[in-house]
């Protein structure tokens, strides 16, 4: 079964939303690094994030489409 095109646009614009956020958060923090003269920036992977975190029903959506 189709997802109907109104749900299609949705879930696009979505992740386009999220894509932008992500590019914009960035953007800060590189240009934050560049301000306070960081050399390294230290990323961690979030593997198993979904069984490392409280579910509930209020950060369950953001949790699992972000």
């Amino acid at each position: 079964m189709k997802k109907p095109d109104a749900v299609k646009r949705i879930n696009h614009k979505e992740q386009r939303i999220m894509k932008d956020i992500d590019h914009k958060l960035s953007h800060d923090i590189i240009k934050t690094a560049v301000a306070h003269d960081v050399k390294v920036i230290k990323l961690e992977r979030l593997q198993n994030i979904r069984s490392a975190t409280r579910t509930s029903r209020k950060n369950n959506h953001s949790l699992h489409t972000w």
